[in-house]
């Protein structure tokens, strides 16, 4: 079995070093729009709704990408995110008046300032995260990518391991508004070193795209904006990967913007005891995402997102199982709750490996930022239809939303076959013969195999 982190020795310097920023920052995003901002949310009596409208701010700013583009070209990778990390950080600062403004103007005070404070620093952070993947398709050999994003994963998880454990910890110390924003200072805190580790990253620098005296023009004119998205709008198999992603991570999204909310809401869970379910989750994550970005690296990332799109619809499909006060509950919720995590970050770094693949070393930026703006819209209007449905329908709210990740995640799971192969890796096998719906426990055997395979079996064919 693959150990945790192996790959890290693999990687060169200058991934590595954009790896510790990637893990400081997470850090600031768990404590600052992580699950707790939900818990957080219905702690002060948010509707439904309105958590469905918060948690699609991060996704649905990131439309504004699409502007961005002569903006990275401009400043460069480097000293956009440098200035949008330093700022994202600094807008957040009046979510602590929100007890202050919950006395003066009552409940719907602290839900407005919540609200503004989030869409700040989500707005801010679109602006600057146009330089993420440029930057990082820059430091990353493509031999590695696998290497890396499964690295990155793995480590991610680990942070929001340590991070379930200590939100809950002080959570259980003070489960009031008080302990949620001692949480979220903790997020703001770890922002700010992550601009300083930023400054050690090699690379980033302007990108030669267009001249910088071009770069005022390009910013308003609509014309040169066109120009930079040519290329994309000009390759049918990215955008054919970029569609279907879409529909799968939008299947994938409705589960997961209404689980933490079911486990509150009906099953009655405390805040320590959601958080508690979520460590082990990014637990399961970080002992086999390894073997996910070996199977992409070996088969091409289209067999590994039909496998794990099928195993998450799966587990949509028993979530309305949970009941409150049944005997199977307390083991259900904890396999569901992993499950589904594993799938979920295991789908998006497939995916995200997926595109880079595809991306050309030319006009790189317009291909990233398309993928941003089709998975920001994937992952921002499921949130927000969830919440006015489980506003509106309640219990039977939750289980709708379950039905659809289910039944969506199935139609994605079969459309994904119509993706032609990466190059140089080998073509899908019959959609029977992938999930043999016939031998369920040699299915679920293939599963367990490719969770626990070691590097050489990567390279050996499937035994099942």
């Amino acid at each position: 079995m693959r150990t945790p982190l192996s790959g890290l020795g693999r990687l060169p310097n200058a991934s590595r070093r954009f790896l510790f920023f990637s893990t400081i920052n997470v850090i600031s995003w768990q404590c600052i729009v992580g699950q707790v901002m939900i818990l957080m949310a219905r702690s002060i009596e948010m509707p439904p709704s309105w958590v469905g409208l918060l948690i699609a701010f991060m996704p649905l700013s990131m439309l504004l990408v699409a502007g961005t583009v002569p903006l990275v070209e401009w400043l460069g990778p480097r000293r956009i995110l440098t200035l949008g990390w330093l700022f994202r950080n600094l807008i957040t600062l009046p979510v602590f008046a929100i007890p202050w403004a919950m006395v003066a103007w009552g409940r719907e005070g602290g839900w407005l300032l919540l609200l503004l404070a989030t869409l700040g620093f989500c707005v801010v952070r679109a602006l600057a995260v146009g330089g993420w993947f440029p930057w990082l398709h820059e430091v990353i050999p493509p031999t590695q990518q696998g290497d890396y994003f499964a690295t990155e994963t793995e480590l991610t998880q680990i942070v929001n391991i340590l991070m379930a454990v200590a939100t809950a910890i002080i959570l259980n110390i003070s489960d009031t508004l008080a302990g949620f924003l001692g949480v979220y200072g903790i997020g703001i805190g770890a922002g700010l070193i992550s601009v300083i580790a930023i400054q050690f990253i090699p690379g980033g620098h302007r990108l030669p795209s267009r001249p910088p005296s071009a770069i005022p023009t390009a910013i308003s004119s609509e014309q040169n904006r066109k120009t930079s998205y040519e290329s994309v709008m000009e390759d049918p198999t990215f955008l054919r990967f970029v569609r279907l992603s879409i529909i799968s991570m939008a299947a994938l999204m409705w589960q997961a913007s209404a689980s933490i909310m079911y486990l509150r809401d009906i099953l009655g869970y405390s805040n320590t005891h959601i958080m508690m379910l979520t460590g082990a989750g990014s637990l399961g994550v970080a002992l086999v995402i390894g073997a996910w970005g070996r199977r992409a690296d070996h088969r091409g990332s289209n067999q590994p997102m039909i496998e794990l799109q099928l195993g998450h619809a799966l587990c949509a499909l028993l979530w309305p199982a949970l009941l409150p006060d049944r005997g199977w509950t307390e083991i259900l919720a904890l396999v569901l709750m992993v499950g589904s995590t594993i799938f979920l970050a295991a789908f998006q770094m497939v995916a995200a490996r997926g595109m880079l693949c595809r991306v050309p070393t030319e006009g790189k930026v317009g291909y990233t930022n398309i993928w941003i703006i089709g998975s920001s819209l994937a992952m921002g209007i499921p949130p927000i239809l969830a919440g006015m449905v489980i506003n509106h329908w309640g219990l039977a709210g939750f289980r709708l939303c379950f039905l659809i990740s289910g039944i969506g995640g199935l139609a994605a799971g079969v459309a994904l076959f119509r993706l032609p192969p990466e190059k140089g890796k080998p073509t899908l096998p019959h959609l029977m013969e992938l999930i043999r719906p016939s031998q369920p426990l040699r299915a679920l055997a293939r599963i367990v195999w490719m969770n626990n395979e070691s590097p050489k079996e990567a390279h050996k064919k499937d035994p099942l």
